[in-house]
């Protein structure tokens, strides 16, 4: 994602300065008779159409990416010719080097290493990054053809790779279930030591990450690979792994992520017997908060499988063993310890064993900035209590959750999770009033967007709140409350648009296509019902979708909602249907009509990856 909006921000493309092309015969018969091949004939048609050197290609990368995609890969390997050829007329020095990469990353991922090594540009003063990331591409792909020798000489060869962490973890992130698999994985252990080695080696200073950031700069180099190797039940490994690491942080991070998977797996005991073996405290602390993870860095989900259930049949077998083993800490780390065993008995549905171990959770002293672990595990027991139809007692556990979410250093967010969690399991008039308790909810918040406070405590509570009393069909409460949530910061996560998604997530169509009324901006209210078609067909509900769409108004909006109900379609048949075939002949016919070329080209890229694949 990244690499693409560096793309997006360094092709510069201005949106009036070509026309769309007119139709011609050919592209007639396409509407007519949608094939993957003519649709990206007309998409290269398209491309071609712009005589600014950047814009053209930008588009044709784009096309060439979205075919190799669609197994087209000859076609592909043909724009990437066209594009060695055209990169010389770009005067923009970056831009000109992301064709390189364009040009690479097409090459590789068509399988003509050589063309892609030739195509990879030379670092050029401050724009190295293309080089890098071009020999990265290319890297993961030589993985994937089964050359893994070759990518680990490609990037320790290189000037701007072998000692670049950043896109060794990156590296390392994109093969590491490929190469666990096949018992590979020993190389890219050894680049990751390398790129440990080099971390260690710097001075202790703040990072500073936000969504953009990779996955993989969360953690310790070496958890990329010891993570995969405890999912593949590569144990022994994933702990030598840690074993060669020096920082006490960073290796019990990596065992860490071993004792995650091994509880997820329902040896909870196990997990504790490898904190108990450390002798460090300071070690052994981190080591068991970190085995906990509820909410963690962006990835952790990924990277441990720690959103799978458990096994229910080997944690209630391991429950007294784990209880014995948590008991044997000092009451700093029982907290910790305790907050595993009931976090994934809990996950597991063993919901009374979960409440005895989150019974057990001492309340030690923490610092003005340490969470109690108490608050999340009584909101997993609450919500897994839900899930099994135990109302009484899921009021309870969130009872409990508020409590320490009281003595939370960061109250308002506890609260928050709490008022969220409650409305998503129906509790809605206690999720309002937790939302009603959130400190500083009914005061002026010290954020503001263009001047108007927001508290984001409570308008991510009240949304979520206001959604679930569309679905239970308190329309007129739920407008009301979501009111509150509307700010100019944007439609995204805010606004009366959230009592459409309810209703819709309900299969109240017609509602939801009335309360999308009330949100009054065409081109908010265009991307909302177009968010709702895509949710119902995801979900299998083609004619909902089909219904929502039709209150779309806009032609690049009724093409995205045509096809994702396409996508749907093919995928629940398996194979070409008329109405799926048809729905795309009607989003073609919609670009002969649209103003910009790049959204047209945006559609006719789409239509191409879903349509089926010849035979």
């Amino acid at each position: 994602m990244r690499l693409l909006s560096i793309i997006a921000c360094t092709i510069a493309v201005a949106l009036t300065a070509a026309a769309a092309p007119r139709t011609n015969p050919s592209n007639q018969a396409c509407i007519a008779v949608p094939t993957k091949v003519c649709v990206f004939d007309w998409a290269r048609s398209n491309a071609h159409a712009d005589e600014r050197p950047a814009a053209r290609a930008k588009a044709i990368a784009q096309v060439a990416l979205a075919e190799i995609d669609s197994g087209l890969k000859a076609e592909a390997l043909r724009d990437a010719q066209e594009l060695a050829d055209l990169a010389p007329r770009i005067d923009h020095d970056e831009t000109r080097l992301g064709t390189s990469y364009a040009i690479a990353e097409i090459r590789a991922k068509a399988g003509d290493f050589d063309g892609a090594k030739n195509a990879v540009p030379s670092p050029n003063g401050d724009y190295h990054y293309w080089t890098s990331a071009a020999l990265r591409t290319i890297a993961v792909e030589l993985v994937k053809s089964g050359k893994t020798a070759e990518a680990l000489t490609l990037l320790r060869a290189h000037e701007t790779t072998k000692d670049d962490v950043n896109i060794i973890r990156e590296f390392a992130w994109d093969v590491r279930d490929i190469v666990v698999e096949r018992g590979e994985e020993a190389g890219v252990a050894a680049l990751l030591s390398h790129a440990e080695e080099i971390e260690d080696a710097k001075p202790e200073t703040f990072r500073f990450f936000t969504a953009i950031h990779h996955p993989s700069v969360f953690v310790s180099p070496l958890m990329i690979i010891a993570a995969a190797e405890a999912r593949a039940e590569k144990f022994d490994a994933a702990l030598n792994l840690a074993r060669e690491i020096r920082k006490p942080s960073s290796r019990a991070e990596v065992v860490a992520a071993v004792g995650r998977v091994l509880a997820l797996r329902g040896n909870t005991d196990r997990a504790l017997e490898l904190a108990r073996r450390v002798a460090d405290p300071i070690e052994r602390g981190i080591l068991l908060r970190r085995m906990y993870v509820r909410r963690g860095w962006e990835g952790a989900s990924e990277l441990l499988g720690s959103e799978q259930p458990g096994s229910a049949e080997f944690a209630a077998r391991a429950f007294a063993a784990s209880m014995k083993a948590a008991s044997a800490f000092t009451a700093r780390e029982q907290e910790a310890a305790f907050a595993l065993i009931a976090d994934v008995t809990a996950k597991a549905g063993l919901i009374a064993d979960a409440i005895t171990a989150a019974s057990r959770m001492p309340s030690p002293r923490l610092g003005p900035k340490e969470r109690s672990l108490g608050f999340w595990v009584w909101l997993a027991i609450a919500e897994a209590q839900a899930k099994s139809g135990d109302r009484s007692g899921s009021l309870a556990s969130f009872s409990r959750a508020g409590e320490t979410a009281r003595r939370d250093p960061d109250e308002a967010s506890a609260l928050s999770e709490i008022a969220r969690a409650e409305a998503k399991w129906g509790f809605i008039d206690e999720a309002l009033a937790v939302a009603d308790a959130i400190p500083g909810a009914k005061t002026q918040s010290s954020e503001s967007v263009n001047g108007k406070p927001v508290d984001q405590n409570r308008l991510f509570a009240i949304y979520e709140i206001a959604k679930a009393m569309a679905k239970a069909g308190r329309i007129e409460e739920a407008q009301r409350l979501a009111r509150e949530t509307e700010y100019d910061g944007g439609r995204t996560g805010n606004g009366v648009g959230v009592v459409a998604e309810g209703l819709a997530e309900a299969g109240r169509i017609d509602e939801a296509l009335k309360a999308a009324k009330a949100e009054t901006n065409p081109y908010w209210r265009d991307d909302l019902l177009l968010d709702l078609v895509r949710a119902r067909a995801a979900a299998g509900k083609i004619g909902d979708a089909d219904r929502l769409r039709r209150g779309i108004v806009r032609d690049v909006e009724r093409a995205r909602a045509l096809l994702a109900i396409a996508e749907a379609q093919f995928k629940a048949a398996s194979l070409a249907t008329p109405k799926a075939l048809g729905a795309v002949s009607e989003a073609l016919r919609l670009t002969t009509t649209m103003e910009y070329p790049n959204l047209a080209l945006d559609i006719l890229v789409e239509a191409g990856r879903i349509l089926p694949t010849p035979r």
